[in-house]
């Protein structure tokens, strides 16, 4: 049964890593727009909270693999 949870945890963990890369390459094209817009503060926080998630995702996948 750990495998199983482990296994889960390893797919969550490289859903959320593809997250953030794409959030990355999103904002790296947009940056005219975020900076005409004022948007840089939100975009920090945005890309904050998506790094917490992997953060997370990562620590149960390594607690669920040992």
């Amino acid at each position: 049964m750990l495998g199983v949870r482990a296994e889960r945890a390893s797919l969550r963990l490289r859903e959320e890593e593809a997250a953030v890369v794409s959030a990355v390459q999103e904002n790296i094209g947009a940056q005219p727009v975020v900076k005409a817009f004022g948007l840089e503060q939100r975009e920090v926080a945005s890309f904050q909270s998506r790094l917490s998630i992997v953060y997370n995702a990562g620590l149960r996948f390594n607690i669920l693999s040992y």
